[in-house]
């Protein structure tokens, strides 16, 4: 499998993307990026998945979407050797790219912006 041709407009890895927004796990931009990051699982692009399954299988549409531009490139920018050989591959194939974080601690900072509000607002709620 390859790498999507672009980075997408909505890619998590823009850091112009939405603040602490990474869908099912907002809030948790650790749990969202470690397992591709520092694990070997792979991860497709968001925007080439049937989610909902109207094509068909989930887990099938999953394993065939191409993988993240968006984190092959902060990996090869970032110096970072995967674990997934598909990965590997695919950093072959990506450029430098501004828009897109080098480093998980940008990641993890610009996502946590909004994840912070977000528990600290739920926490005045129940305490006030």
């Amino acid at each position: 499998m390859t790498c999507a041709k672009k980075v997408c407009k909505e890619c998590p890895f823009r850091r112009t993307s939405p603040e602490g927004y990474l869908g099912s796990v907002s809030g948790d931009p650790h749990g969202f990026l470690d397992p591709h990051y520092h694990g070997a699982a792979r991860l497709p692009c968001h925007m080439q998945v049937d989610w909902e399954g109207k094509g068909g299988d989930v887990m099938e549409s999953v394993l065939n979407a191409p993988l993240c531009r968006g984190l092959v490139t902060m990996m090869k920018q970032g110096c970072k050797y995967p674990e997934n050989a598909e990965v590997k591959a695919a950093m072959e194939t990506v450029e430098p790219d501004p828009a897109v974080f080098s480093y998980p601690h940008e990641f993890y900072e610009h996502h946590m912006k909004r994840g912070l509000m977000i528990t600290i607002e739920k926490e005045d709620e129940t305490n006030g």
